[in-house]
């Protein structure tokens, strides 16, 4: 493993920036619940609906930043995409799936790495079943290898047993009106099993 700094100089301000934005959310959010045990269900609603704004203002600004020029900016928004599992945000995260950080076991934090080598990839295997759609469209779409091999192993790490993934192409294929589409999926049915799956 190579030695380095924890973060360069942008992904160190823009995790201030992140940390910054949590700590006011947290803010209000905790305000928020420390009225609940008195207010009435139509503001415990209205509590609710805040704190959901708020998680929904901090995961929108995150996606935008999935197209930032700056790689390490890009890094750190798939990784705390991931951990707030923002299912809105898997359309953005399958697009970039082959998103590389070359640098990755150089960002450690107690010496494991800050996010995987595919942080988009992580990142919508860590949101789960709602990364199934988005995955199965790159799976229909794309001629890239790469695209392919991601999308599938994270298809199957999202289904964990490989009978439950082939289950899952199958009811793809089979909703699939598009030839091309239904084509690439059968292909990509006939690599589960076949294809090393990374269990992470």
């Amino acid at each position: 493993m190579r030695k380095g700094t924890l973060f360069s100089l942008p992904l160190a301000i823009t995790v201030a920036c992140g940390i910054s934005a949590f700590g006011q959310a947290s803010n209000t959010t905790n305000d928020n619940v420390a009225s609940l045990s008195s207010a009435s269900d139509r503001q415990r609603q209205a509590i609710t609906d805040s704190v959901m704004e708020n998680r929904r203002n901090i995961a929108d600004s995150l996606i935008g930043d999935l197209e930032s020029p700056d790689m390490d900016v890009r890094f750190y928004a798939c990784a705390m995409l991931g951990d707030l599992r923002y299912s809105d945000a898997t359309p953005a995260l399958a697009k970039i799936i082959t998103l590389e950080d070359s640098k990755v076991f150089s960002r450690t934090y107690f010496r494991l790495p800050l996010w995987g080598t595919y942080p988009a990839e992580d990142a919508l295997i860590r949101i789960g079943n709602d990364s199934l759609g988005p995955l199965e469209e790159n799976l229909a779409t794309s001629d890239d290898p790469q695209v392919q091999k991601l999308s599938l192993d994270a298809l199957q790490q999202v289904e964990r047993d490989p009978d439950v993934a082939r289950a899952e192409l199958r009811r793809a294929i089979a909703h699939e009106p598009n030839a091309a589409k239904k084509h690439h999926l059968v292909i990509a049915l006939s690599k589960i099993g076949h294809q090393k799956l990374k269990l992470g």
